[in-house]
């Protein structure tokens, strides 16, 4: 062996010794700490002036801030310092076999089928001129008494990530998954969309596979989703004044009127809602109350069973009464979500949620090493969307929609076992 093929093999090792070290860290940045951090930097601390947000602006002023930033990193060195002590996190030994590809691709036409039944309940017909020049209409329609269709969608997509979590992730199972992703993305989601397939590449790391496989499923993930992403954004972009509807739907003969806010200031812009909030607290407009426990009264009933079914969240129909008169929402983020239901108090609580959130995502992480389990799952999951919490809070019934999903893909994963019998296999290096 030459001396040039010696040195090649020890940093081959190298690289990858170094990298099973950096997974657990990798769990933290991606995770509910980082992805706090980087949400409250984008979507609130640049938006942040005195002329606009006063209030706020007092609160992101020294010495108030120094509590926020305390906070952050306290929260940010016990992440550290428990992923510091995880060991062979991705010594993940499959605990079921996978799915056949059978499975697989009905999981992938379920998707689509349902899709194409959410377009045609809302325009009526399936012709993709029509379709695109009217998408707007679909996308602001797609859950208004058909969000059964999109739940049933997330399950499938659920039940996919559930495969690669008890069984591994494969060549078979990543590509059926990152299909399906996009053919439910034409429904119009994307936040939700690309926190599953942060889960996927989460799940991906979390058991034996060389760096330079997960860098190249990695970027063939971005690029999916970014092309998803920008397409779906586009689309549903309503500063782009394209046709209306010129009739109702057969199944929505009276549709609510479309918002007209500001496309920025809904998509990007988180700061105004937490102004709005401190501000309403201060004029004694509103007071602490279980406002997500208002919604989960009604959060699971299908409308066509109760049809005053409110469409607006009780916080929505608190602070933005206009806003909810036409049937639309504002989404809470978590600081302004903690405070509608424990007081002006609940702006300093965020920082707990994180902390606990982070804690129970590694110590899921370690668990799937061991012997993956349900709650393990759910545990890595959510860490992994943390950016929902982050956006729309923790007290927050539509994350019932998530349970529930959830708990209707284990369902249908255990049922596809039992259909289908697999026969047990070792998981793809290469996933």
């Amino acid at each position: 062996m030459t001396s040039s093929q010696t040195l090649s093999m020890t940093r081959k090792f190298n690289i990858e010794d170094v990298w099973r070290a950096l997974k657990p860290f990798g769990l933290v940045a991606i995770g509910p700490i980082g992805c706090y951090i980087a949400y409250y930097l984008l979507f609130v601390a640049r938006y942040v002036s005195p002329d606009e947000y006063p209030l706020l602006y007092d609160m992101s002023r020294i010495p108030t801030v120094l509590i926020d930033v305390a906070a952050a990193i306290s929260v940010t060195f016990l992440g550290l310092y428990m992923a510091s002590r995880q060991r062979g996190i991705d010594e993940f030994k499959p605990v079921r076999p996978n799915l056949p590809k059978i499975a697989l691709v009905l999981a992938v036409a379920g998707c689509a089928a349902l899709l194409l039944l959410s377009i045609y309940r809302v325009l009526g017909t399936l012709s993709p001129a029509y379709v695109l020049k009217n998408y707007v209409d679909y996308q602001f329609m797609a859950t208004y008494g058909g969000a059964w269709i999109i739940h049933a969608c997330y399950a499938a997509l659920l039940l996919l990530l559930m495969d690669m979590y008890y069984g591994g992730v494969t060549r078979a199972n990543s590509t059926a998954f990152l299909l399906s992703v996009l053919i439910v993305a034409l429904s119009g989601g994307r936040g939700l969309l690309l926190m599953l397939v942060l889960t996927f590449l989460s799940l991906l790391m979390l058991q034996r596979v060389k760096l330079i496989n997960f860098l190249i499923v990695a970027a063939i993930s971005a690029v999916l989703m970014a092309s998803s992403f920008i397409t779906v954004t586009d689309l549903r972009d309503t500063r782009n004044d394209g046709p209306k509807l010129d009739h109702p739907t057969m199944n929505n003969p009276q549709q609510p009127e479309k918002p007209q806010d500001s496309f920025d200031d809904l998509n990007y812009n988180a700061a105004f809602i937490q102004e709005d909030v401190l501000k309403a607290f201060r004029n004694g407009k509103v007071e602490a109350a279980p406002y997500a426990a208002y919604d989960a009264r009604t959060r699971l009933v299908p409308r066509f069973l109760m049809k005053d079914k409110p469409v607006s969240t009780a916080e929505t129909m608190a602070i933005y009464p206009e806003v909810a008169a036409r049937g639309t929402n504002i989404t809470f983020p978590l600081k302004a979500n903690l405070m509608m239901h424990f007081g002006p108090i609940g702006f300093w609580l965020d920082w707990l949620v994180v902390a606990g959130a982070a804690v129970l995502a590694l110590v899921g992480a370690a668990q799937r090493a061991k012997k993956p389990v349900f709650w393990s799952f759910a545990a890595i999951f959510f860490g992994c969307t943390f950016s929902l919490i982050a956006r729309a809070g923790l007290l927050n019934a539509r994350l019932l929609d998530l349970v529930f999903d959830i708990g209707l893909a284990y369902i249908g994963y255990r049922v596809a076992l039992l259909v289908f019998r697999p026969t047990r296999q070792e998981p793809s290096a290469t996933a």
